[in-house]
């Protein structure tokens, strides 16, 4: 399932995220939890999670992790900010803006949306709650 509106309702601030593909035609982002409302995934104000979902941006104008603007056209289109814990590097909290005309929520076949949080790696006070078979191969399989 596609989905190409009211993309600014989307909340990754409680996400873990794995950059897939990240060049100036086309960035993939894969997302675990993330947060959804006020959508036609989720009509409600209340946050709901969906457990796995990608975001493809399609020629990038910006993009900036942290600090690091990684491409920047000067085409001034619509920002999307995102961010959460990069499971690749360490899990660090990152903050990523992308400007693009172009972005895309796209969810698996079998993505499930709950108020309840996804959980894909043990955290200190949480165990995980995913399967990790089912991660690998979202994550690889992007």
């Amino acid at each position: 399932m596609i989905y190409t509106k009211e993309l600014n309702e989307l909340d990754s601030s409680e996400s873990y995220f794995k950059i897939i593909l990240c060049n100036k035609n086309v960035v993939v982002i894969a997302f675990v939890n993330l947060g959804i409302s006020n959508h036609e995934l989720n009509k409600e104000s209340r946050l709901k999670h969906i457990d796995r979902s990608y975001i493809i941006c399609y020629s990038v104008d910006f993009l900036k992790i942290n600090n690091k603007i990684l491409f920047d056209s000067g085409i001034n289109s619509e920002s999307y900010y995102f961010g959460g814990y990069n499971i690749d590097n360490n899990n660090d909290v990152q903050d990523i803006e992308i400007k693009t005309s172009h972005l895309i929520l796209k969810l698996c076949d079998d993505s499930k949306i709950e108020a309840s949080y996804f959980i894909p790696i043990d955290t200190p006070n949480i165990k995980a709650n995913m399967s990790l078979l089912d991660l690998n191969n979202f994550w690889n399989n992007g």
